[in-house]
């Protein structure tokens, strides 16, 4: 008997934290806080915590949201800003793929609680994600509108990295069977 296993890497995810007193939050030379990272080479990198960030209650309570962080200055207009938040993705997108993921797992919800700048966020992330990525990504959101964004996103780049998974179809969000069938993409 054969068993195949898919695996979904779950990290890209703006929902997921950092304690302020863990090891991966330090002071940079400045005294700022900042979230440490190391690249695939073993090298040591500083994402910068914008303010915007620092003035959450999450933050206040000693959590950092790090892929809040990157996608937000991913997306940031000044580009040194972009590239760190760029690398501080790819970096973890390659550790995942390296680590054997069949399909990473991309959520926005919490960038923000306006559905435009959550679509805006989808669209990005998948637009870069497309661009580095070698497997396909599972389109995560508790919103139709935000998986159907990431959908459109993913397909105008023709599926680079191949059929992208949907994640979830539940009996609350019915109509993304449609989305489904019509993508002909993987559910979960």
């Amino acid at each position: 008997m054969s068993l195949d296993f898919t695996i979904i890497g779950e990290n890209i995810h703006t929902t997921r934290i950092l304690m302020r007193n863990g090891k991966r939050i330090v002071e940079d030379d400045n005294g700022e806080e900042v979230v440490s990272y190391k690249d695939l080479d073993g090298n040591a990198h500083f994402m910068p915590i914008p303010d915007q960030i620092k003035a959450t209650k999450v933050f206040t309570e000693g959590r950092v949201k790090h892929f809040m962080v990157a996608v937000m200055l991913g997306m940031s207009k000044n580009p040194h800003e972009r590239e760190i938040g760029e690398h501080y993705i790819k970096t973890e997108i390659l550790r995942q793929e390296n680590a054997g993921a069949t399909f990473l797992d991309l959520n926005v919800d919490e960038i923000s609680y306006k559905i435009d700048i959550q679509k805006a966020s989808m669209k990005w992330l998948i637009g870069f994600y497309s661009s580095v990525a070698s497997i396909p990504p599972s389109i995560d959101s508790s919103s139709v509108e935000i998986i159907r964004e990431g959908l459109t996103e993913y397909k105008s780049n023709h599926q680079p990295q191949g059929v992208p998974m949907i994640n979830s179809a539940s009996l609350e969000r019915l109509s993304i069977l449609d989305d489904v069938s019509q993508n002909n993409s993987y559910v979960m």
